[in-house]
């Protein structure tokens, strides 16, 4: 099964349509006394509501921090403005000297 679903990045706080995909794979079991799981029963009617099935399928598959594109530069911790939409000028902070190991480890990088 497919799904789109509104998301908000979680970097850049744009949205983005995000496909879904879910396998389903249940087997469902009739009459319903021989059923295991009540859920997984076809009930005397013949009527199957795969409404709760699917619902807790897709969210299930929705990311818990989505990512418009894996290359999001995120907002600008100075200005708030959009790094993928317009590059941000702005000179670095002065670094806690006890910090500055962590800086190199990271231009080592």
């Amino acid at each position: 099964m497919e799904a789109w679903l509104p998301l908000e990045c979680s970097r850049c706080l744009d949205t983005f349509e995000q496909t879904l995909v879910a396998e389903i794979g249940d087997l469902f079991v009739y009459p319903p006394e021989k059923a295991d799981d009540p859920l997984l029963a076809i009930p005397e009617t013949g009527i199957l509501d795969l409404n709760p099935l699917f619902r807790e399928t897709f969210v299930l598959a929705i990311p818990l921090q989505p990512i418009c594109q894996s290359e999001c530069k995120g907002l600008c911790p100075v200005c708030g403005g959009n790094r993928n939409v317009t590059p941000c000028e702005h000179q670095e902070d002065n670094i806690d000297p006890r910090l500055e190991p962590l800086r190199n480890l990271l231009s080592k990088s």
